[in-house]
């Protein structure tokens, strides 16, 4: 068997070897879309399975808000939701990037010059 490349509809059972019992759980993934990513959103022994991947924009459909800005929750039209975050392997973070500078005070759009560059975080584990 190959890696298990997370994020994939299914089951996803405790694999042998893993250091910490209960990290997968069956038919549970969590999608979140947010503003930042941060190494403390993932277990330390989980770091080196962490994967990077720029994408197009997501669907916010089912997705949990975890953006702590409140203009560039309003811009991407999902809610301002300041929580901590762990990731787990099936879970998967949809980072909006902002590119062009800081948004002005009370932005509810983009302005010229402005883009989100999309970032999906992911932990793949090898179960080979």
């Amino acid at each position: 068997m190959g890696p298990l490349r997370t994020g994939h509809p299914g089951l996803i059972e405790l694999l042998p070897g893993l250091k910490s019992p209960g990290v997968f759980e069956k038919g549970i993934e969590m999608i979140y879309i947010g503003n930042a990513f941060s190494l403390g959103m993932v277990p330390g022994y989980l770091l080196e399975q962490v994967r990077l991947s720029p994408c197009d924009a997501p669907s916010t459909e089912g997705a949990v808000s975890c953006v702590g800005h409140a203009d560039t929750a309003a811009v991407l039209g999902v809610g301002f939701n300041r929580i901590s975050v762990s990731l787990r392997p099936g879970d998967i973070l949809y980072v909006a990037q902002l590119r062009g500078g800081r948004l002005p005070e009370g932005s509810t759009t983009l302005p010229q010059g402005f883009a989100f560059d999309w970032i999906r975080v992911e932990i793949e584990v090898d179960i080979d």
